[in-house]
């Protein structure tokens, strides 16, 4: 894929947030590097800086992924889960196994602070979605890295320091990778297509893919990379390219203002928040999608006063996704919560 092929390999080829790359680059010199919290919006290119650190930490130009699966014990029984594995570090995801990522955290930081790293240097764990781990583990994660600090470094990728415990947070170099902004996905998309001359574009067309990414970098490559393919066989627009779930989600949001909401419309809604769900999108990704295209429909249609209502909603069932067991309640709660206070309007 384009978002692979043409990713930055090393610190100094990044061009942009210099802040955060003067903050990575003396990572790299430094003698004694501390637990990392790398946090910001997806597509910034958090993962991208996070892996330029460690070849510059390890002075190597390339690292070989090797896919595995570690074993790890509950209380019951024996489960696996996978990891990507370089001989410099090691990256997963404990979060995917919810209530589970406990015991991930205590087998996998205590198995990888055992064994030695090429140089003897200190090995390196990359938890991604750092954020979404449950509070249990990050209790036992509060302890382990502090007893394993000398021989294995921690490096957290997540989008908000909200998720994470302050004793967690205030054990770790923080540093906050900001979003793109819509003209420099344009001149990124352009100076990309240009100098590997990949296809012939518009810019309007570069326009349009940079509004539809919403500051993700990685997703207007896919969009742009989708385009290429598409256009090859018949006559699309940008669009067109956006996900289903997404245009799911906007029907939901252009409920907005409906005072005449009927009950057939209602069970309509669950019904497609179920289909949703059935894909594996990530709940609060819904809940964030929901959020975008009800915001949207109220600007539309004018109704600015109601941003308000729309926000402190959204706030309200973001956490609530959190500590509850069904996130279908919370999304048709939220919906519902919405075109309410449309229709009061």
């Amino acid at each position: 894929m384009w978002c692979t092929r043409f990713t930055p390999q090393t610190l100094e080829e990044l061009d942009y947030h210099p802040e955060a790359n003067e903050l990575f680059t003396h990572m790299a010199r430094t003698t004694d590097l501390p637990h990392l919290l790398v946090y910001g919006p997806p597509g910034s290119g958090r993962h991208t800086r996070v892996m330029a650190l460690i070849r510059a930490i390890y002075a190597v130009k390339t690292l070989e992924y090797v896919p595995s699966t570690i074993v790890y014990e509950t209380a019951s029984d024996k489960n696996e889960i996978n990891v990507i594995s370089t001989a410099c570090h090691l990256e997963l995801n404990p979060s995917e196994v919810g209530a589970q990522d406990v015991y991930i955290i205590q087998t996998v930081i205590r198995e990888t602070a055992s064994t030695a790293s090429v140089d003897n240097k200190f090995k390196i764990i990359v938890l991604q979605d750092a954020g979404k781990l449950t509070f249990v583990a990050q209790q036992a994660l509060r302890r382990l890295m502090e007893q394993h600090a000398s021989t294995c470094k921690l490096i957290f990728i997540t989008e908000s320091l909200s998720g994470l415990i302050p004793p967690i947070v205030s054990r770790c170099f923080c540093i906050r990778v900001p979003g793109f902004t819509t003209q420099e996905i344009i001149d990124i998309l352009r100076n990309t297509v240009d100098d590997h001359k990949l296809m012939r574009v518009s810019d309007e067309l570069i326009e349009d893919v940079a509004h539809q990414a919403r500051g993700n970098l990685r997703r207007a490559f896919l969009i742009l990379q989708s385009f290429y393919y598409a256009s090859a066989k018949r006559t699309v627009d940008i669009s067109d390219l956006v996900p289903e779930w997404e245009l799911r989600c906007r029907e939901i949001g252009n409920y907005c203002g409906n005072k005449n909401l009927k009950p057939e419309q209602l069970e309509k809604i669950r019904g497609v928040l179920v289909q949703i769900l059935k894909q594996a999108i990530p709940p609060d990704l819904i809940l964030a999608q929901l959020y975008f295209e009800f915001k949207r429909a109220a600007q539309r249609q004018g109704l600015p006063t109601l941003l308000h209502q729309i926000v402190q909603s959204y706030t309200e069932y973001d956490c609530r996704l959190v500590s509850g067991s069904n996130p279908l309640y919370h999304l048709e709660a939220f919906a519902i919560c919405c075109i309410t206070a449309e229709a009061q309007g």
